[in-house]
């Protein structure tokens, strides 16, 4: 079993790779590399899933690669995803803000600019903004999901203050948030993926997955003025 916007691998491939959708037939799912936005199909069998913490350190790690030193002079040492896909959007545009990473936050929908001055980039490769889009949507979510006492997946907070979060998130890396219908399709495959996940033996597969990202629990009431 696979959900829509999963960064995965494919079987003897080391490239990170984003599942973008399913076939009709034959049990396969579309890929698109990182490299080169290339996509492909897969068999599920050979897609290899692996611990959100580790797909979300290698994008970050990609980005770092792919981005010029200089730009993280400002980032006050931040090495999260967020902090490198700022990097990344900003360096690429061409344009080097001179405040912090809490500056610069573009205006999408009404979210507030702190400064305008600060723009990034709108010719990064679309399916660029997608894996770092992706990315925040399922570490934002699997930060705020826990097994409750029957055994079942629940989640802490509300989903409102989780989009909230995550429109935060992809504004301040300088990407398009998804849309809330978007998110809530992510949300309901990402559950269904790891209960399904839980009724098989693999329980460890389940823990890695959900419990290292504790510490992005936020409450969003306590960031509003």
């Amino acid at each position: 079993m696979t959900y829509l916007g999963a960064l995965v691998l494919q079987l003897n491939d080391s490239e990170l790779c984003l599942i973008t959708g399913k076939v009709l037939v034959g049990n396969r799912v579309k890929l698109q590399r990182w490299s080169d936005g290339s996509v492909r199909t897969a068999k599920e069998e050979h897609v290899v899933h692996i611990p959100v913490p580790d797909a979300v350190e290698r994008l970050r790690t990609l980005l770092v690669s792919e981005t010029h030193p200089p730009a993280y002079e400002n980032l006050d040492g931040k090495l999260d995803l967020v902090a490198a896909a700022y990097a990344y959007t900003s360096a690429f545009s061409g344009v080097m803000p001179t405040d912090k990473l809490s500056r610069g936050i573009r205006t999408i929908d009404g979210l507030n600019n702190t400064d305008s001055s600060a723009t990034h980039s709108t010719t990064i490769a679309p399916f660029k903004e997608d894996f770092v889009r992706e990315a925040i949507i399922v570490e934002v979510l699997l930060s705020n999901l826990t097994v409750n006492a029957s055994g079942k997946i629940a989640i802490w907070g509300t989903k409102v203050d989780m989009i909230r979060l995550i429109q935060v998130y992809c504004c301040t890396a300088g990407v398009r948030f998804p849309t809330k219908s978007l998110v809530l399709r992510r949300f309901d495959g990402i559950i269904s993926f790891f209960t399904h996940k839980l009724a098989e033996p693999d329980l460890a597969f389940v823990l890695n997955n959900l419990y290292p990202l504790r510490e992005l629990r936020v409450d969003i009431q306590e960031m509003e003025p």
